[in-house]
């Protein structure tokens, strides 16, 4: 959460509904992170209820950098499949290897 105050901003915790809490603390801005479609969906889905009782509340959504997202298997196999250096920034190098030995012999 984001609280305009001496401080810039407050990072809280909470239980309860994400609008009660924006309200008691005169929260205008709820700051949000993606790492994967999956997380889009569901906060999508949160945004328009949210939206919906306080629209006074402003939801930002921020995407994760690379090194925080979830990647498929199914990326690192193409990645595999076209002998691609980066796939060694997502396994193991005893991983990549037989990845790419794999991929060699098709």
């Amino acid at each position: 959460m984001v609280r305009k105050d001496k401080s810039s901003f407050h990072i809280g915790e909470f239980s309860g509904l994400t609008v009660d809490y924006c309200r008691d603390h005169s929260i205008r801005f709820n700051i949000r992170g993606l790492r994967a479609a999956q997380d889009f969906n569901y906060e999508f889905e949160m945004h328009g209820i949210n939206c919906d009782m306080a629209p006074e509340i402003n939801t930002v959504f921020l995407i994760a950098p690379p090194e925080f997202q979830f990647i498929s298997s199914s990326t690192i196999k193409e990645l595999a499949g076209h002998q691609s250096p980066a796939v060694c920034r997502y396994v193991t190098p005893c991983v990549a290897r037989a990845l790419f030995d794999a991929n060699q012999s098709d």
